[in-house]
């Protein structure tokens, strides 16, 4: 099968417009290995100035599909992935082929017990950013208030089993450097990594599936990483301006990053796999960072103190209609707390929108948005995904 996508992104309120060509080769196979079918996809994308992050994970319980059909990562040049199914195992492998070389995003082994238990070993998003990714439907721009949206990080291992009608996950992450932990936003240069000691996350969920209109589902999540201390990537560096004998300067601050915490709860309703019909999803979050006492660099050893934590939510609502016809929006709001003596907080506010119409098997029209709704402007450059500025684009996709 051969895909062939053009997609047009257009910036309101400014000049610049950009043009995109994908290319898709996929080829399926499938045998046997004992008593089990196996299968591989591959996939190729050549994409330029795509402005944000798509987060496709399932959350589906003890689903396997991963959906990476639109899985692309900002000014990426290729994409590839395949998945295996082993007897009673399975594993994955998506990567990416960036401007600067390639580099893995999953990669992961599992295995399923007799009692129907899932272990798994790898690298993959963490169980806390699974648990609140059921907002992440509205297109690309959805998942914006997410805190943990891009926290895909290696030499993890997890366990899932069913619990009274619903399921519970449990991972630990083992020592690991420059790990991808969403929201340092003060660390000059970053990129909201830091190297990771230990950590712990529980994650659970329950589905009334008899409530009023649809299967309700809930899910609780906790998440606790201890930074390595002393290492580079969890020193953060900041310019303050200090005032002296009543002269103002500008001096450097040091402050060690020791720990985060995260906590969130969701509750979606619906299926989002159906292809008719409503789902609606909200999620709450928050997470904090724990830092050592900073010193200026002054000379004067004067400490510095430095705290800031993310609160966030997000609700998504979606419709589907024969699988021809699929159209979603939502709000994304983000408070950031920061205080190096005195306290300031920003807030992001967005509002994305989403539609498709398939009116054949072999094509599909694609129009997204994204539109600001009062964010302040420092932190709108700083949320995960989030555009500056109102923006849309349209993407056309043909199957030959």
């Amino acid at each position: 099968m051969r895909v062939l996508n053009i997609a047009v992104v257009l910036v309101l309120l400014g000049a610049s417009c950009t043009v995109s060509l994908a290319y898709n080769a996929n080829e399926h196979k499938s045998g046997k290995v004992g008593d089990s079918d196996t299968f591989s996809k591959a996939q190729a994308k050549y994409l330029s100035d795509i402005v944000s992050l798509k987060n496709n994970f399932s959350n589906d319980y003890f689903s396997s599909e991963q959906n990476v059909e639109d899985y692309c990562t900002s000014k990426s040049s290729g994409t590839s992935s395949s998945k295996a199914s082993l007897g009673n195992g399975y594993s994955f492998y998506a990567s990416q082929k960036i401007s600067s070389g390639s580099t893995i995003d999953e990669q992961y082994v599992g295995i399923i017990t007799p009692s129907k238990s899932k272990i798994q070993f790898g690298q993959f998003a963490s169980p806390f950013s699974e648990a609140m990714a059921c907002t992440d439907v509205v297109g690309t721009y959805s998942g914006m208030a997410q805190q943990g949206n891009n926290d895909v990080r290696a030499k993890q291992i997890t366990y899932q089993s069913k619990l009274f009608g619903g399921s519970f996950k449990v991972g630990a992450q083992l020592p690991s450097n420059k790990v991808r932990v969403d929201g340092i936003y003060y660390n000059n240069g970053s990129n909201n990594v830091a190297d990771i000691d230990f950590g712990f996350s529980a994650t659970t969920d329950y589905t009334f599936k008899n409530f009023v209109l649809a299967p309700l589902k809930v899910q609780l999540g906790y998440e606790y990483l201890q930074l390595n201390e002393g290492r580079k990537n969890n020193i953060l560096t900041n310019s303050i301006s200090v005032v002296r004998n009543g002269v103002s300067s500008s001096v450097t601050a040091r402050n060690q990053l020791r720990s985060v915490r995260s906590y969130g709860a969701s509750i979606s309703m619906g299926s989002n796999n159906s292809l008719h019909g409503l789902f609606t999803s909200f999620s709450y979050e928050i997470r904090e960072f724990n830092y050592g006492n900073g010193i200026l660099g002054d000379g004067s050893n004067d400490y510095y103190n430095l705290s800031h934590s993310l609160q966030s939510f997000e609700y998504a609502l979606t419709y589907m209609v024969d699988n021809v016809l699929s159209m979603g929006t939502g709000y994304a709001h983000m408070n950031l707390n920061f205080k190096h003596g005195a306290k300031s907080n920003m807030c992001m506010r967005k509002v994305p929108v989403y539609f498709n119409i398939k009116p054949s098997e072999n094509f599909k029209i694609t129009g997204e948005a994204c539109f600001d709704a009062g964010s302040d402007d420092a932190l709108s450059d700083l949320a995960s995904g989030a555009p500056v500025e109102d923006e849309f684009k349209i993407t056309a996709q043909y199957v030959f």
